[in-house]
């Protein structure tokens, strides 16, 4: 009796190892963490074979402790964060048979000082703009009424990046545009790496293109160290039918750049011209490469979304970070003679201009986009600018002809002259009772 109990405890326990060892899921393949100053939001791949997955956080690296269990989804919201504090986050598959081992970790820094400063766009008229409450995006050329093509729109010189490119690195949540790069077991398109580019117009020219006007971007950056290589920029589309390319560069961020409390903290911002024959800038073409713009207020922009803009007119070009200029060259008026298309990639650098590793967290990241929006200019006033000024109940009203411009005002009629709005007509303020002078000009082009 007794050698028959103890043959069946035996059974038993290789039993439940022949289960465990054969049925446990599969460890979920990458994950992201993104949100607010009130929130955090996981998103994980999915795992063969899992029916459920614990959520593990902690405010340290390698400091995770279960948060939640039983989540169905591979998506979970974290509502109970604190503003400024840093989390971070592994993710484990589990079913009948057991549980995976962690996933990679994620992090993510909710705050309420991401920018929301802009430029007055008064006057402007929005002529494309994608919320991503939805993914527009054709993988094939021509791409029809999709707003992007997910492949380089220029052709094999647009594989650039060590990563391949890959529609399927982009999906849409809550409004905000996910652009995923992972390492993927099998070879895909030659690589291991994956992650996506997406162009407003395809291999024909066919979508969208404006020659002047406001671009802009709001993202986060990726929270990756070496090699990560984000960026949203312009080329203009004489370069698609063998024409000299204006390219710009209204960020590139380098991912060995996310180095809290260091001078690193900074973008790239840049203007190329290239001949058909490859070569770069011809002579007399301005050109700018910044490759340390500061963020404005010490921001670190892989915590918490900021604006990228850029301002192309037939005099000037200018860049913005929420809403601060940064740069400003004269316009390359003899070779910028057709629109610009837009461009967002999230590459890696497998040599120039980054080295080393792909990642320092664990296998994969994102770049994060809540919209892409492009302005036209305002159109051009007269010559002549009439304005009049009429003084009632204590009060002054300066009048002009219904266009944008910036009233400026001085003390002395030579100046220094400061601005007081920009706006349109008519403007009021209280009378100073000492004697003042306005002038007004027009800066859309």
């Amino acid at each position: 009796m007794i050698i028959l109990r103890y043959l069946l405890v035996i059974v038993l326990v290789f039993g439940v190892c022949v289960l465990r060892c054969n049925g446990t899921p599969s460890t979920p393949a990458w994950i992201t963490a993104s949100g607010s100053a009130t929130s955090v939001t996981v998103n994980w791949g999915s795992s063969s074979g899992a029916t459920s997955y614990e959520i593990y956080r902690g405010t340290s690296s390698g400091g995770e402790t279960l948060l939640i269990s039983g989540v169905t989804s591979t998506s979970y919201t974290d509502t109970s964060v604190t503003n400024g504090t840093t989390y971070y986050y592994k993710v484990v598959a589990v079913n009948g048979s057991g549980s995976s081992s962690y996933s990679s970790e994620a992090n993510d820094f909710p705050n309420s000082t991401g920018g929301t400063g802009d430029i007055n766009l008064a006057g402007y008229t929005l002529t494309f703009d994608d919320e991503f409450n939805s993914l527009s995006l054709s993988s094939s050329s021509p791409k029809g009424s999709a707003n992007w093509y997910g492949y380089p729109a220029y052709g094999g010189a647009g594989w650039f990046s060590a990563s391949a490119w890959n529609p399927t690195a982009f999906s849409v949540s809550g409004g905000v545009l996910n652009d995923l790069c992972w390492s993927n077991r099998t070879l895909i398109n030659g690589q291991h790496w994956q992650s996506g580019i997406m162009c407003s117009v395809d291999t024909t020219g066919a979508g969208f293109s404006q020659q002047y006007g406001y671009f802009e971007i709001r993202c986060e950056m990726p929270n990756a160290g070496d090699g990560a290589w984000p960026a949203f920029w312009l080329d203009t589309t004489s370069g698609l039918t063998g024409g000299t390319n204006e390219e710009i560069d209204i960020l590139e961020w380098y991912g060995i750049c996310n180095t809290p409390g260091s001078y690193q903290a900074f973008m790239q911002e840049a203007s190329h011209s290239w001949s058909p024959n490859g070569s770069e800038n011809p002579p007399g073409v301005p050109y700018l490469y910044s490759p340390q713009t500061p963020m404005p207020g010490g921001a670190y922009p892989w915590q918490g979304y900021h604006t990228y803009g850029f301002l192309v007119t037939t005099s000037t070009m200018t860049w913005y970070i929420d809403g601060v200029q940064e740069h400003q060259i004269a316009t390359p008026t003899a070779y910028l003679r057709t629109p610009f298309y837009i461009l967002v990639d999230y590459a890696l650098g497998g040599g120039w201009p980054l080295d080393g590793t792909p990642f320092t967290t664990g296998g994969s990241s994102s770049l994060l986009v809540d919209w892409v929006r492009v302005w036209s200019v305002p159109p051009a006033p007269p010559n002549a600018i009439p304005l009049s000024v009429s003084q009632a109940s204590g009060s002054v009203t300066l009048t002009w002809t219904n266009s944008v411009f910036t009233l400026e005002s001085a003390s002395n009629i030579n100046g220094p002259y400061t601005t007081v709005m920009r706006a349109t007509s008519p403007y009021t303020e209280s009378a100073s009772g000492t004697q003042k002078f306005y002038r007004l000009y027009w800066n859309g082009q």
